[in-house]
């Protein structure tokens, strides 16, 4: 029972909105899970599964504090270095572990920390010979040196990681590898290269059914297309990321497609984009701003530059 419903909370692939499911089967995983039977590893991936399903649900300061807890519930906290060890009979769990928290600290600007994380990631992958987790750990840590504005480096890291691509069975791990370059290229002014990457992030999640890759990747590829001048492409991608967003309640990435899709009808002079912006208005107030309020106050209470456990 256990096994079963966290494949299908960890996957995500049921046809309804994300959201409407993810956190009931994770709870039912861990209402079920037999402590004494045979596959007590799953227990770690089923809770990993929730700060995945966090994530994606932009509750990025629960998501932290839930990683947190785990690292401390386990003894994993070392006090005098004020940092968190993640352990687990899987060496899935503790790769995934590494890797959700190094990105969750990226995004509430903590990058130095984030660094930390990733690599000592790599370094257990590395010497587990887990290539799917360091290709994804790679990916990660080259997108942290974008947010340092370490634009070489990045490329090195995503290229590092595509040199595992071979050795990767889950591609979706490559539509998160590819979204990361096509940002990078985009940075650098390399629009040609920075559609090719979005294409392939693009091919990937939608073979994968990867929906919260795919509605990224057409967003980035929208981007692309109104510096390239791309228009009767531009409204195409939005339109398309924007129907997946609502499907699976992506709350975040709704909002910020709808205001893009505003300001680029506004700028071309199609009346049509008070329509975006009053959608954009009525999501924000609706659910957005209380949603962003709780996780600027989780983040802020979690932190790892106060002291980790506070």
């Amino acid at each position: 029972m256990a096994s079963s419903v966290y494949q299908i909370a960890l996957l995500g692939k049921l046809d309804q909105p994300i959201n409407a499911f993810f956190e009931q089967y994770s709870n039912e995983a861990i209402k079920y899970f037999l402590y004494d039977g045979e596959r007590k590893y799953l227990y770690d991936l089923i809770q990993v599964s929730k700060v995945i399903y966090l994530e994606k649900l932009n509750r990025f300061g629960d998501a932290q504090k839930f990683l947190e807890d785990l690292a401390v519930n386990k003894n994993n906290f070392i006090q005098d270095k004020e940092i968190y060890t993640f352990q687990s009979k899987s060496n899935e769990s503790t790769l995934n572990m590494y890797e959700m928290y190094s990105k969750l600290l990226a995004r509430n600007g903590s990058l130095s920390e984030a660094k930390v994380y990733a690599l000592k990631g790599i370094e257990i992958a590395r010497l587990d010979k887990m290539y799917e987790r360091s290709l994804e750990l790679w990916t990660t840590l080259g997108s942290i040196y974008i947010k340092q504005n370490k634009l070489n480096l990045a490329e090195c890291c995503f290229r590092t990681a595509l040199k595992l691509k071979d050795k990767v069975k889950r591609e979706y791990l490559l539509a998160y590898v590819y979204i990361q370059l096509g940002m990078l290229h985009d940075n650098l002014g390399d629009l040609k290269r920075s559609e090719k990457s979005f294409l392939n992030a693009r091919k990937y999640s939608k073979k994968t059914n990867d929906v919260y890759l795919e509605t990224q990747a057409l967003s980035g590829l929208g981007d692309c297309y109104i510096k390239l001048k791309k228009d009767d492409k531009v409204h195409q991608c939005f339109s398309e990321a924007l129907e997946l967003a609502e499907k699976h309640l992506f709350i975040d990435q709704k909002n910020k497609i709808l205001l893009k899709l505003a300001i680029y009808l506004k700028d071309i002079g199609d009346p049509t984009f008070t329509n975006y912006a009053l959608d954009f208005f009525h999501s924000y107030a609706k659910g957005g701003e209380k949603e962003m309020n709780n996780t600027h106050e989780q983040i802020k209470n979690h932190t790892v530059g106060d002291p980790p456990g506070s």
